[in-house]
């Protein structure tokens, strides 16, 4: 069995070279990311446009786009389509929905 290439030096290498690279804007749903945060469901990955299960390259900067977790989530490991980037997009506006509720709650 073959090395998962995601879990190599190269793959945070290139992870970092991505995110610092990249416009902060998630591929899926479109909304901007917070590059600093950490494991809210709005933090960002990376993720393989191709997905590595068809041949994506794993570290081809080409390849890699800057995704919310919560986004990676629901599009797995599937190719993007208009059913991943409507569920993706409904999750973060009830997700945003909720962190501005609460933003509200506390600051009463």
């Amino acid at each position: 069995m073959s090395k998962d290439p995601r879990r190599t030096s190269q793959w945070r290498k290139v992870r970092r070279i991505a995110i610092n690279t990249k416009e902060p804007v998630c591929y899926i749903c479109g909304n901007n990311i917070d590059v600093m945060s950490g494991k809210d469901p709005l933090s960002v990955q990376v993720d393989h446009i191709i997905p590595l299960k068809y041949g994506g390259p794993p570290f081809d900067l080409d390849n890699l786009t800057l995704v919310h977790q919560i986004c990676n989530q629901i599009k797995g490991s599937r190719i993007m389509g208009e059913k991943v980037e409507k569920t993706s997009s409904m999750a973060i506006k009830s997700k945003l929905d909720f962190k501005d509720d609460y933003l509200d709650w506390m600051e009463e």
